[in-house]
């Protein structure tokens, strides 16, 4: 009773009864009785309160097991380069990005954190505590807003937090005072949009190096992340980094001292456990058992030793008398021969004794041994722990298969086993090393100018470079190319669309201006004009309308006030249009270029014929009954009709197109027409009202015509030769008319 004490005392729990009255010799029965009653009843007590002690322990225990697993899965994670970002944050970004793959547009939604670096790590405290959740929203580009809107209105609740910035109405123009720096200068980021929201967040916050400067300014900060804003003095809340490159690194060190703290914290309160649970097994083994009902039965020990010491003096007595009896010495002889029988027994045990000395040198032996071999395990273990060190994530799974091969294997068969995969994994590694990554690398370094270490060792450093390049430069040049993009844009649009459009206005005019020639000519009973409308071809009609939309205009770009104009009257669908009419021709460029290495023939148009404005347009020529009105296009009766009756209205066309040019320079005018094979479908019929139509606009005709058109063109003509051809050999001569009907 008196060690169970001692041991619940060590463990913090208070027990008291009085030991002084319990080892007091001189204390009476009633006494001893009164303490060991006042005992039990002190143990019974602290029943509840080590049943508490306990489940504090597990409860403290289970809680720091939790937290371990979850820095050791934060560990894989951050050490296979994810950050830990919020599942909601993640959420909308992912879903925002798969929206944009599905309409074939780049997957350009990130986190704000993702896109900024700092410039001036001792002021990252104060910005990631500044920024807060607003890390966590989303940017995307100005032409994707409203896509990624709609995904972001769809998720509902789901998106908790998290916002969305509408990247379209950010504006770089922050004005700042001269001679002060500010909190938005300590961060940097290659995407402008990111830039522009993190200027506008921090916007005229004031970065002060002492505590005594902050309410000089209405809105300012310290490094130790004091902040004076609204006439209000705080200190903000110490967060997470979650921006810059090295960020992964920072927070995967933090992490892994963390779990160091926690491993040791719950070793420690293990061990305290372990000694706990001695207490109280032995606190219940005493308690379960009868111990109280015999401490109090042998109280009375005391008075009972003294009756037993008279027994005792009485009894020696009557030996002394029984040793005179000669039957008795008898039997004194008779053990006397026992106790030489003993000394004989006695030697041979010495003999056991030396040959148990022997054994004990050897067991000396065999423990000396034990402490070498305990001694190697030492070394084995701390090899172990050296290989493991950087890799802990991994060795809860090292355990288990370990644990599972013993369930089939001896431990020296696993060792064999392991040796002999580790030295090929070894060889494995070594090839893998040599004939591809340290290639690979000095490749690198080769090109790019730069000294990396090589090897596993130089992993993280790549890493690193691969992080900046993704995060930093490739982001750079995204930007270029968004510039490059929208010039070509520009471009595409004044080069191409307006000319287009200007070009079809003009076409347009012109053939108005024949069509006032041409209706006032008559050929027979008809009269012709052109007609030309919006393509009939369903995608080539979509471009004509893209082309004559009146936001297709040209912009003055030094006239400040048409292009805000232009800008604030801008169509986003007119923009997405002339993107997907861009998309269109590039398509057909590129498979026009693969013709062309390739020899192949896939049906694509040149860039020739999409910048071409007749390619929009289609043409006819109206066909007017003068006598019923009708009005027929050529194109829908050319084939029902003679090769005559298709022709006339081309020569009605040319001859009205002359005019036109010579109405408009009248003075020294010989109004020529010059015309080969001239009437070669025609009949004579059709050659005469043609002819008569010639000479009544006074045009000086030069023909050239067979000799079977002849007999309805000689008469209106003035002069006539007549050209044979034989062999290789032509002759020319006039052809004089005689006779009633001007023939020879």
């Amino acid at each position: 009773m008196k060690a169970l004490g001692k041991k619940l005392s060590r463990s913090g729990i208070v027990c008291e009864w009085d030991e002084k009255i319990l080892e007091d010799v001189e204390a009476t029965e009633e006494e001893h009785l009164s303490e060991i009653r006042a005992a039990r009843s002190a143990l019974n007590a602290i029943r509840e309160t080590i049943k508490d002690k306990d489940a504090d322990f597990r409860t403290h225990i289970k809680e720091l097991e939790t937290t371990i697993a979850e820095l050791e899965s934060l560990i894989s994670e951050l050490s296979s380069g994810k950050m830990p970002y919020p599942k909601e944050a993640l959420l909308v970004r992912d879903q925002i990005n798969e929206a944009l793959l599905a309409e074939n547009k780049a997957e350009d939604a990130r986190l704000l954190c993702e896109w900024l670096y700092m410039n001036d790590d001792s002021w990252q405290d104060a910005v990631e505590s500044y920024l807060n959740t607003q890390r966590f929203n989303i940017i995307v580009a100005p032409e994707n807003y409203l896509l990624a809107k709609k995904v972001f209105i769809s998720l509902g609740d789901s998106v908790k937090g998290i916002g969305l910035v509408d990247t379209r109405k950010l504006s770089g123009n922050h004005h700042k005072e001269e001679g002060f720096r500010y909190l938005s200068d300590t961060v940097e980021s290659e995407n402008v949009h990111a830039k522009r929201y993190v200027d506008f967040i921090m916007h005229g916050v004031v970065c002060c190096e002492s505590a005594d400067d902050l309410e000089n300014h209405k809105k300012s900060v310290t490094r130790d992340r004091l902040r004076f804003q609204n006439f209000t003095l705080q200190r903000m809340s110490k967060q997470e980094h979650y921006i810059g490159v090295d960020a992964i690194k920072k927070r995967l060190d933090k992490t892994k001292t963390e779990l160091a703290l926690g491993q040791q914290e719950l070793d420690a309160i293990k061990e305290q456990k372990k000694v706990f649970d001695d207490v109280s097994s032995s606190y219940d083994k005493f308690i379960s058992g009868n111990k109280f009902e015999q401490i109090e039965e042998f109280s009375e020990s005391r008075e009972k030793a003294i009756g037993i010491q008279l027994d005792i003096e009485r009894t020696e007595e009557r030996i002394e008398e029984l040793t005179k009896n000669p039957i008795l010495r008898a039997m004194f002889d008779h053990v006397s021969e026992c106790e030489e029988n003993q000394r004989k027994i006695n030697n041979e045990v010495t003999s056991e004794k030396a040959r148990k000395q022997n054994l004990e040198v050897d067991i000396k032996k065999l423990c000396k041994r034990n402490e070498e071999l305990a001694g190697l395990l030492d070394g084995v273990k701390a090899e172990y722990e050296r290989q493991l060190d950087g890799a802990e994530e991994y060795s809860g799974e090292v355990m288990k298969k370990y644990a599972d091969e013993r369930k089939t294997r001896k431990a020296t068969d696993i060792s064999r086993i392991f040796r002999s995969t580790a030295n090929q994994q070894s060889i494995a590694l070594n090839n893998y090393l040599n004939q591809y990554l340290i290639p690979l690398q000095n490749k690198y370094t080769a090109t790019y100018t730069c000294d990396f270490p090589e090897g596993i060792g130089g992993a993280a450093r790549y890493q690193q470079e691969y992080l900046a390049l993704k995060n930093i430069e490739l982001e750079r040049h995204k930007a270029e190319l968004v510039q490059a993009q929208i010039r070509c844009k520009d471009r595409f649009r004044k080069e191409v669309l307006f000319r287009m459009k200007d070009d079809i206005l003009r076409a347009r005019q012109q053939l108005k201006q024949i069509n006032r020639v041409m209706e006032n000519l008559r050929y027979g009973e008809e009269s012709y004009r052109f007609g030309i409308d919006r393509s009939k071809d369903k995608e080539l009609g979509m471009f004509y309308d893209i082309i004559m939309d009146k936001d297709n205009q040209q912009i003055d770009q030094d006239n400040e006030i048409m292009v805000y104009l232009a800008e604030t009257n801008k169509s986003e669908v007119f923009e997405s249009q002339i993107e997907d009419f861009m998309s269109r021709i590039m398509i057909d460029v590129e498979e026009h270029a693969k013709e062309n290495l390739s020899g192949n023939k896939t049906g694509a148009k040149s860039m020739g014929m999409y910048v071409d404005y007749r390619t929009y347009l289609d043409y006819d020529i109206i066909v007017k009954n003068n006598v019923t009105g009708i009005e027929v296009p050529l194109s829908k009766v050319s084939g029902e009709g003679s090769g005559g009756e298709n022709q006339a209205p081309f020569y009605v066309a040319i001859c009205a197109s002359l005019l036109q040019i010579y109405e408009q320079n009248p003075d020294g005018c010989i109004r020529l027409v010059l015309l080969d094979e001239a009437f070669n479908n025609m009949t004579s019929d059709r050659i005469e009202p043609m002819m008569n139509m010639f000479k009544t606009l006074n045009l000086q005709l030069v023909l050239i015509a067979t000799a079977e058109k002849a007999t309805a063109i000689l008469p209106y003509c003035d002069i006539t030769y007549s050209i044979v051809k034989s062999g290789n050999r032509n002759a020319i001569g006039v052809f004089e008319r005689t006779g009633a009907n001007g023939v020879q």
